[in-house]
């Protein structure tokens, strides 16, 4: 809001008033520009309620106190439009981390699997054995349905696919040691 041109004196100007009407107020010395307020009158800087946000949540703290003050003409429009583009950079980072260690558990979790898969097991603890390797294909399964971080032709297919070779559980004899899963 503007409270009419600023009738400071500007020394640029050679002593003629700034003229400035963006941004004025009224203070006991007449209407003055941002520039020109005496350092009483000067409001204080904007700070944002979370220096450093580490997470999204965070991050919101911080965009819902700029549109409430955006709001409110506490912040400019050009400041409003910097924290927006501050937390766009800020969560297209978080999301390129979060996916990278996202990727790692999962493949992480697919060779537990895999090794798993591959163990000999002795008789009596084979049905216990079947049960959490069909227990572990399900949680991959899932993991891999929520996550869509894999989109691209040349990443590893989920584990579905994968191991989709292996759905026999029948056991083999093995002459050494009980039975084994292929």
């Amino acid at each position: 809001m503007s409270a009419g041109p600023c009738t400071a004196p500007a020394k640029s100007k050679g002593g003629a008033p700034c003229n400035k009407t963006t941004g004025t107020q009224e203070t006991p010395l007449g209407i003055r520009c941002y520039k020109h307020l005496p350092k009483g009158h000067k409001p204080a800087p904007a700070r944002p309620p979370v220096k450093s946000p580490r997470t999204p949540q965070e991050l919101q703290r911080n965009l819902t106190w700029a549109m409430d003050r955006a709001s409110t003409g506490d912040l400019s429009a050009a400041q409003a439009n910097a924290y927006k583009a501050v937390a766009s950079v800020w969560l297209r980072n978080y999301q390129l981390v979060a996916s990278t260690a996202v990727n790692a558990a999962l493949d992480a979790l697919v060779s537990v699997f895999e090794v798993m898969a591959h163990m000999t097991v002795p008789g009596s603890q084979l049905q216990a054995h079947a049960a959490a390797l069909a227990a572990m294909r399900r949680v991959c399964d899932t993991l891999f349905a929520l996550t869509s971080l894999r989109t691209s032709a040349d990443e590893p297919e989920p584990a579905a696919a994968v191991l989709a070779d292996e759905e026999d559980l029948t056991p083999e004899p093995d002459a050494d040691y009980g039975q084994r899963i292929v």
